[in-house]
């Protein structure tokens, strides 16, 4: 089995154990305020995949599949930081150029993917935006102009975002 297919099957079978269900290239679960997506990319630079992570806010829109347009974004690797993943650690298992053993590989990357499903979790599991578990991933992710205007009414900073969409 390549490198390549390995990654991608541990990270789909963990996300699919957690309850994640998928829609043809991404991994979504829905929770009382939010509904995030898990995707697994191949970084364009090198031999390298990445977990970018999307949420959309029930309350601004039902949609239950977010995708690039969500109103929230980050890299998995941010979250991951405050469950005890290193970027260091989490490049090599990642990389396909890390020279590692398939089932050290796979081991790996079954811990990194619990952590960041105990992450996710926590944060689907709020009913309050304000709770420090919410803030943790807002504070971490870029934010479109509606999910803004839905956390600066709900009391809750966020941080600046680069993300442009005028048509909402």
């Amino acid at each position: 089995m390549t490198n390549q297919n390995l990654i991608q099957r541990v990270v789909g079978e963990t996300l699919i154990a957690a309850k994640f269900r998928r829609v043809k290239n991404m991994y979504y679960k829905s929770g009382t305020l939010a509904v995030v997506a898990v995707h697994l990319l191949r970084s364009r630079f090198g031999p390298l995949y990445h977990l970018d992570l999307y949420a959309n806010f029930l309350a601004i829109d039902s949609n239950p599949y977010p995708g690039q347009a969500a109103h929230l974004q980050l890299r998995a690797d941010r979250l991951l930081e405050l469950y005890g993943c290193s970027r260091g650690e989490l490049s090599g298992v990642f990389s396909l150029g890390d020279p590692m053993s398939d089932s050290q590989r796979e081991a790996d990357i079954r811990r990194v993917m619990g952590n960041l499903v105990v992450a996710i979790d926590d944060f689907l599991s709020v009913t309050d935006l304000r709770d420090p578990i919410s803030r943790r991933f807002v504070d971490l992710a870029l934010a479109r102009g509606s999910a803004q205007d839905y956390l600066a009414s709900n009391h809750v900073p966020w941080r600046e975002s680069t993300l442009h969409n005028n048509v909402e």
